[in-house]
């Protein structure tokens, strides 16, 4: 009985505990643009998870509503910094972006280049398991703010 509840008390301390860490809303607001064509393109090393964020963000999210026209979407210069800080660190994320915006009808072209930065902090005590659902859910919020950026230019 006593090995039962160690197992459970490790669960219950576990699902807590892996729950302590926010975690970002993967909800975005849609984004609209004037064309009627799309297309996401990644430039240099990404991570992968958020290469599946923009995908997904992209493909659900970015809407043509146009009559004509192409927009290109490329995200590039990633980057990553883990700082050591007073009884923690800091995650330090940022990432560039060029919006290109071609109309063919009326030679109208258009760019929106941009950066975003995402900052976290994490202090105590701490597992590097910890560390590393931030630095995900910091890159969901590079997305996010992205999504926001572009919401707010258009």
């Amino acid at each position: 009985m006593a090995k039962y509840l160690i197992i459970l008390t490790f669960f219950i301390y576990s699902c807590v505990n892996s729950n302590d860490l926010v975690k970002v809303n993967h909800e975005f607001n849609d984004v609209f643009f004037d064309v009627v064509e799309k297309q996401i393109v990644f430039e240099g090393k990404l991570p992968q998870n958020l290469e599946s964020i923009a995908k997904k963000w992209f493909s659900n999210n970015v809407k043509v509503d146009g009559l004509e026209g192409k927009m290109n979407l490329k995200l590039f210069n990633y980057q990553e910094n883990i700082v050591n800080i007073n009884d923690g660190k800091r995650i330090e994320l940022s990432l560039s972006f060029l919006v290109l915006i071609e109309k063919e009808l009326f030679s109208d072209r258009k760019e929106i280049k941009g950066e975003i930065n995402a900052y976290s902090n994490i202090t105590g005590d701490f597992s590097l398991e910890e560390v590393d659902t931030l630095i995900l859910n910091s890159q969901a919020e590079l997305i996010l703010l992205l999504s926001k950026k572009l919401q707010s230019m258009n």
